[in-house]
């Protein structure tokens, strides 16, 4: 007797533009979390894994540089990104945010809670969809693929 396998397809859930005004609506509307806030729109506008941005620390920031890394990466090694003045700006919310502590915040991270926020927020588009999101728009923008997929 042979097992069939169930393959699963992966989500490849993206933000339309048409829907950006709606993500922002829900957005605007975590009102009691402003690190919430940050860690969502971090997400969005680096495109990184919602893991890999649960994960960082502030010491992964290089402020002197405009860059922040992303230790271990999937691919199993760091990658060194640069931000704009837009991810200095979810970088400043986050620095900024009180942070009420429970088991999930670590004093180090740079979004402290974060790590399974995303199943729990009401955002049309969330976690891996904001990266699929980051990667379509900077396909329409013809960013270079070297650069889009590090």
């Amino acid at each position: 007797m042979t097992e069939t396998c169930r393959r699963e397809e992966p989500s490849q859930d993206a933000l339309d533009c048409k829907d950006f005004p709606k993500w922002r609506k829900a957005w605007d509307k975590i009102e009691d979390a402003p690190i919430r806030k940050a860690y969502h729109l971090f997400c969005l506008l680096s495109g990184v894994r919602p893991g890999e941005g649960a994960r960082l620390c502030w010491s992964d920031v290089r402020d002197n540089e405009r860059t922040f890394a992303i230790p271990n990466a999937k691919a199993g090694r760091d990658i060194v990104l640069p931000y704009t003045e837009e991810i200095a700006a979810a970088l400043r919310m986050a620095r900024e945010a009180v942070v009420k502590p429970h088991h999930e915040v670590k004093i180090a991270d740079l979004f402290p809670g974060c790590a399974q926020i995303s199943a729990r927020e009401g955002l049309p588009v969330r976690g891996q969809g904001l990266r699929h999101t980051y990667s379509t728009v900077a396909v329409d923008l013809e960013v270079d693929d070297l650069i889009r997929h590090s």
